[in-house]
């Protein structure tokens, strides 16, 4: 998995421009309107693993990622990406663990 923050994508950049050989693709373009520079996310999964995009698009100031990966022997793996958490700065803990109740209904 390859994890990338800061990418500044938003609509005017192809899915296409974006794509590597071999990997799955998930996607969080900036959305925040004030915002004129920074944000957006990308992860690259690779084509023979199994996962599951557990983002929620809630929160739309703060971009974050939730994958999970499933390998053949059963144990699932679940990874977040959070970039400009200075929205939630005052209470990162409880911003993170509301999030993660949100997406843990998914995985259990």
């Amino acid at each position: 998995m390859i994890e990338v923050v800061e990418t500044w994508l938003n609509d005017s950049i192809y899915q296409k421009e974006i794509e590597l050989e071999n990997y799955s693709c998930i996607r969080i373009d900036r959305k925040n309107i004030d915002k004129t520079k920074g944000g957006g996310i990308l992860v690259y999964i690779r084509d023979n693993l199994i996962y599951n995009d557990l983002t929620d698009r809630y929160c739309p100031n703060i971009d974050y990622a939730w994958v999970k990966i499933s390998e053949n022997n059963g144990r699932n793996i679940t990874v977040g990406i959070f970039i400009d958490l200075r929205i939630a700065q005052r209470n990162i803990y409880s911003f993170c663990w509301n999030i993660w109740l949100n997406i843990s209904r998914k995985i259990l």
